[in-house]
């Protein structure tokens, strides 16, 4: 768990998300861009006093929201929003695992969004500049990711196997994830020497955003031991090289 938090927060301190105001008390449930979630013993003790009635306030993009147990639905709580003076409930969530994040944005759309960790990956809320809520409809975001294009909103995911890479490159058009580029780096193991070598990459590309209708347009010799090999150089070099993306 510890090393489960240390790598999120890691992941969100790389990433410049000063251009909106977010605001939240000190050890709460929603944890702010730039701040250590509380631990697993305080976030115990917080939930179990929201699910009492005590409500948790907190600043987000310039809106006020509040969050505590829902009087309508059960098991549920509303996060709500203050909107000429009343409040209104914006999203109808399930408690997290850990705590929720105030992340910086995603869509790099200079608001911050909301998201939690659900089964392995992040679900995210996106946040409407014009509304000043969280958007409704949320998506499921890969984990194991980072941003390899700010300016195009691409990212790259891997899910790992013993002796391959399965490589996701996409980009969140429209608030979607729009499949652009899989691939599959291979590897050797040597179990004795503990040693191991990228050796080979089938590169694909994605028709209509679709990540199951592909076609292989390469195959990229690498040959390189672990240690001189970089997962995100590599990603980055497909993203920036035209004969794959071209001007997508």
């Amino acid at each position: 768990m510890k090393l489960l938090i240390t790598l999120i927060v890691c992941s969100y301190l790389l990433q410049d998300c000063t251009t909106k105001k977010t605001e939240t008390a000190a050890g709460g449930l929603f944890t702010p861009p730039h701040e250590w979630p509380v631990p697993d013993s305080v976030s115990r003790a917080l939930k179990l006093q929201i699910e009492n009635g005590h409500i948790e306030y907190f600043t987000a993009n310039d809106s006020k929201f509040r969050f505590q147990k829902s009087t309508t639905t059960p098991a549920k709580y509303d996060l709500q929003v203050l909107q000429h003076d009343s409040w209104v409930t914006n999203l109808t969530l399930s408690m997290p695992q850990y705590t929720f994040f105030l992340t910086p944005d995603f869509d790099m759309d200079g608001n911050f969004d909301l998201s939690y960790i659900k089964y392995g990956n992040f679900e995210i809320y996106f946040f409407d500049d014009q509304k000043k809520q969280f958007i409704t409809t949320p998506i499921i975001f890969p984990y194991d990711q980072a941003l390899l294009d700010s300016s195009r909103v691409i990212y790259g995911a891997n899910n790992k196997t013993y002796n391959e890479w399965d490589i996701a490159i996409f980009s969140l058009k429209d608030r979607t994830i729009y499949n652009l580029l899989r691939s599959k780096i291979f590897f050797e193991n040597n179990d004795q020497t503990g040693s191991h070598k990228a050796t080979y990459a089938l590169v694909y590309t994605c028709s209509n955003g679709i990540s199951t209708d592909t076609v292989l347009v390469d195959k990229i010799i690498i040959n390189k031991e672990w240690a001189d090999f970089g997962l995100n150089k590599f990603m980055k070099d497909l993203v920036h090289d035209k004969k794959y993306l071209n001007s997508r």
